[in-house]
């Protein structure tokens, strides 16, 4: 699990026992065990505004749907797939069987580099790559139609009454349509929050909810399943599952429940980030090929980035490698391949906010706090996997890459995805 990094000089000191303790001990204790009663006595004991805690609450939240992603692709996707003729032939129909969004995503999270069709074919042969690349799909997926959703789950009604309200308002502030956003959602959680059936203090979901997650993780599924089948047999209808020992469709099976758990959580936080009238939370996008900035994104293979460092001078050399290619190679920079999800900033209008500040009641320090600028705050890091070499150059919108530049890096050069994909359908694909 990650854990949060703070300057030396914002850290306060230690002088009992850790968050989580202090936590629990307040709602057992000085609360008995009413989170309500709990809130307040824990914003109390930090002497911080109430956004504090509660981007504490969504930056966690987005740890956890990670450490999921993680998880998931250990689970299904970690197996190995070396390459033989065989495997080879095999992945080229992988390929050709792939739908249309599913070679667009590929391609918009992922780059093979100066390497050509063989870089691409890495993705799915290398085992750490092949995780980072599923990863990268959900993570895609999820922000795209989950989080940035105006409002996951809302019916019709409520979809068409948002587009309403950015319509009046797209000549206003942002800030402005996004408290009228969550005004109007709030609205109609609360026409479904039924004592009966929602526990107290948590979160009413709207009608279709369960329709979006189910809809979400069988779009996922279908993006995932062709990969899962370099391993797994396709499931078939008329496949019976006692026909085999290993019983595949039942793999199948647990990928699509355990991808709905994870859509479910990613759906409720974007509700939850949704009703904030006072933020506007961005996921911040990473871009394939960009220099590597570990300011901005956490390295998904960083043990390896490291030990391949080309300014290490324990580093070994291939013998293949003349002098001139060594310089060169000890000029590369750490470049991202794959963009594995996009990191999370708060934004808010005003300028610091009192300790006492609550989300219906916001309080600034000092007079006229409305009118001091805007603040952010970065919550999450990007998420990426990094090669060492040098990134494809456009200028313009036109693409200057040279050859000269890659030295023996270069072996093919940068190939679209989904150029591959049509020489494989037309059976010129790699033999």
């Amino acid at each position: 699990m990650k854990t949060p990094v703070a300057n030396a000089d914002e850290t306060p000191p230690r002088t009992e026992e850790d968050p989580i303790a202090t936590a629990n001990r307040i709602l057992t204790k000085d609360a008995k065990s009413d989170p309500a009663v709990a809130k307040k006595l824990i914003l109390a004991h930090l002497q911080e505004p109430e956004y504090t805690a509660r981007d504490a609450e969504i930056r966690d939240s987005v740890w956890k749907i990670m450490d999921l992603m993680e998880q998931l692709a250990k689970k299904f996707f970690k197996f190995p797939f070396p390459e033989t003729s065989a495997n080879m032939s095999k992945l080229r129909t992988m390929f050709r069987s792939l739908a249309p969004e599913t070679v667009k995503i590929i391609g918009s999270v992922a780059s093979g580099g100066p390497g050509g069709d063989n870089a691409w074919y890495e993705f799915f042969t290398e085992e750490q790559k092949r995780r980072a690349l599923v990863i990268a799909i959900i993570g895609n997926v999820v922000v795209e139609q989950v989080f940035e959703h105006h409002f996951f789950g809302g019916g019709k009604e409520a979809k068409g009454e948002l587009t309403e309200t950015q319509k009046k308002y797209r000549k206003d502030d942002g800030f402005v349509r996004n408290t009228k956003y969550a005004e109007i959602i709030s609205r109609y959680l609360r026409a479904v929050d039924d004592p009966k059936t929602t526990k107290p203090n948590s979160l009413p979901l709207p009608a279709d909810f369960h329709r979006y997650t189910q809809h979400i993780a069988l779009a996922i599924y279908t993006h995932l399943s062709p990969i899962l089948s370099l391993h797994w047999k396709m499931p078939s209808s008329s496949r019976s599952r006692s026909s085999s020992s290993s019983s595949p469709p039942l793999e199948y099976q647990t990928l699509l429940k355990d991808l709905y758990t994870l859509t479910t959580r990613a759906g409720a936080l974007s509700i939850q980030m949704r009703i904030d009238p006072h933020t506007a939370y961005h996921f911040t996008p990473m871009f394939k090929e960009d220099r590597f900035l570990p300011k901005f994104a956490d390295c998904f293979n960083i043990s390896r980035l490291q030990a391949a460092h080309p300014r290490n001078p324990a580093k070994v050399w291939p013998d293949n490698f003349s002098e001139q290619e060594i310089r060169k190679r000890k000029l590369d920079d750490a470049v991202i391949c794959v963009t594995m999800m996009s990191g999370v900033t708060a934004y808010r209008k005003g300028g610091w906010e009192a300790k006492d500040s609550r989300v219906g009641l916001v309080r600034y320090e000092g007079k006229d706090g409305t009118e001091k600028g805007l603040r952010s705050r970065c919550l999450t890091q990007g998420w990426v996997y990094v090669r060492w070499g040098r990134g494809r150059k456009w200028e313009k919108g036109v693409e200057v890459t040279k050859k000269e530049d890659y030295g023996m890096l270069w072996d093919g050069g940068f190939v679209e995805f989904r150029d591959l994909v049509e020489r494989c359908k037309k059976g010129k694909g790699r033999a």
